[in-house]
C-alpha cells in the first residue's frame, strides 16, 4: 500500500492574504470605536461645562435679581461690559449687563462659538437660560440650533429655567 504524505508544508499566498485581510478589517473597527468613544468623550465634556456654566449664570442671577425684575434678560451677550461695576456704583441694569459680560469673558475658552439667551418670564418670575455651542467643532460653518427647555438636551444645546 501506498503512503500519501497529507502533511502541510506551509501557508499558501491565500491563506496568508486573508489572514492579513481580517486582521486589517478588525483593526479598522477598532479604530472607528475609538474615534467614536472620543468624540462622545468631547461631548458629554461639553455638555457638562455647559451645565456647570448655566448654574453658575443661575446662580448669579439668584443673587442679584432675587425679585425677578427682569435686568438679566438678554438677547445674546452684550457687546460691551459698559459700567465697570467693580471700580463705579452701578443701577441694577448696569450690574446686570457687567456680570453676563463678565461671565461670558471668562468662560469664552470653554464651549466654541458659545451664544446666549436669557429669556424673563414676569408672571414667574422667572428666568430661561438658553446655550447654543458648536458641539460638533464645526468652526465656520457653525450655524446656532434653536434651543428650549423642550430639546434642550440635542447636542450643543442646553437649556434651564430658574424660578424665583
Amino acid at each position: 500500500m501506498k503512503h500519501l504524505n497529507t502533511q502541510q508544508q506551509g501557508f499558501s499566498m491565500i491563506e496568508v492574504l486573508i489572514t492579513v485581510l481580517i486582521i486589517a478589517v478588525g483593526l479598522l473597527g477598532v479604530a472607528s470605536m475609538q474615534s467614536v468613544g472620543l468624540r462622545q468623550a468631547v461631548a458629554s465634556q461639553s455638555s457638562t461645562q455647559a451645565q456647570l456654566m448655566a448654574q453658575d449664570l443661575a446662580e448669579m442671577i439668584i443673587a442679584y435679581d432675587p425679585n425677578g425684575t427682569g435686568d438679566y434678560a438678554f438677547n445674546g451677550v452684550p457687546n460691551a461690559m459698559g459700567t465697570n461695576c467693580a471700580t463705579t456704583a452701578c443701577t441694577r441694569a448696569q450690574l446686570a449687563t457687567y456680570n453676563v459680560f463678565q461671565w461670558d469673558a471668562s468662560m469664552d475658552a470653554e464651549l466654541p462659538s458659545l451664544d446666549l439667551d436669557i429669556i424673563f418670564n414676569a408672571a414667574g418670575p422667572s428666568y430661561e437660560i438658553r446655550m447654543t455651542w458648536d458641539a460638533e467643532r464645526q468652526g465656520s460653518g457653525y450655524v446656532a440650533s434653536t434651543c428650549t427647555a423642550a430639546n434642550g438636551l440635542n447636542p450643543g444645546c442646553f437649556a434651564m429655567t430658574i424660578e424665583l
